[in-house]
């Protein structure tokens, strides 16, 4: 679909070395399918015809964080997905980090974002942070249990969409300002600075 829209754009003549950059953001886990994670990026990459260079990646931090949880039990940091979907580095990094967190969070973010192949693909990063989960609520798109059987158990239709989308936006899709959910505000900070001089760019223009 992508390879489909840069064409069409070529072909008629929209695209061109003045053309805006098409930002290819990555999707969330358990409500999402899509470009997820640096090697999916990647794939798409290596599959795409964009002589232009046109298409980039819009980095959206508090999708990357779906994938994490915190264990109520021990409070270690997990993936909160199926074991299917846990890759090698995914598993690397919480053996390594999983004791704390706030950094099991920081190294996967900076595993994905600092990709050394992937720098000149860049188009933007969207500092929004997200509550640290203690419940995996989705998995493969469908609502887990108790959550599903209460939603099912509602009489209209009102009342279930409600529900939903007040469990989306406060707990799993938080979307809150950076340095107030997971992520340690000044680790962060630290790192986008050293990103913009590693790419030359000043400030305001990534």
């Amino acid at each position: 679909m992508t390879q489909q829209l840069l064409c069409e754009l070529e072909d008629r003549g929209l695209l061109t070395d003045e053309s805006p950059n098409i930002e290819l953001e990555n999707a969330g886990w358990g409500l999402e399918h899509g470009v997820q994670v640096a090697d999916d990026y990647r794939f798409v990459f290596s599959q795409v015809y964009d002589p232009r260079n046109k298409l980039k990646i819009g980095w959206e931090i508090n999708h990357i964080l779906h994938a994490l949880g915190c264990s109520e039990v021990t409070g270690d940091g997990r993936f909160f997905l199926p074991e299917a979907e846990i890759t090698p580095d995914m598993a690397w990094l919480e053996a390594s980090y999983g004791h704390n967190p706030q950094k099991l969070a920081m190294e996967w973010v900076a595993h994905n974002l600092l990709a050394p192949d992937l720098q000149g693909r860049i188009g933007s990063v969207y500092l929004s942070d997200c509550k640290m989960k203690t419940v995996e609520y989705f998995r493969n798109g469908i609502l887990g249990a108790p959550f599903l059987e209460k939603m099912e158990a509602m009489e209209t239709v009102e009342e279930r969409f409600y529900y939903g989308w007040q469990m989306v936006l406060d707990y799993y899709d938080s979307h809150v300002p950076l340095g107030t959910g997971i992520l340690p505000e000044q680790e962060m900070k630290e790192m986008l600075d050293n990103q913009l001089a590693f790419l030359g760019i000043k400030e305001g223009e990534f």
